[in-house]
């Protein structure tokens, strides 16, 4: 009886912890989308910089 109860405890907190990997794998997934897109924001503005200096230095 003892191992049966020591099991379905095992077994729950195994599904807590599968279920908090699972939320901050999506927590992370959604952290790198948002890098990605502050990244290409970032490359866009330092075009538009380095653009801006190429033409002040050509003319």
């Amino acid at each position: 009886m003892n191992i049966e109860k020591d099991e379905n405890i095992n077994d729950d907190a195994l599904m807590r912890a599968i279920g908090k990997s699972e939320v901050l794998t999506e927590q992370h997934e959604e952290a790198m989308e948002e890098l990605e897109e502050e990244t290409e924001n970032i490359e866009g503005w330092l075009k538009v910089f380095f653009k801006a200096v190429k033409n002040v230095i050509l003319n």
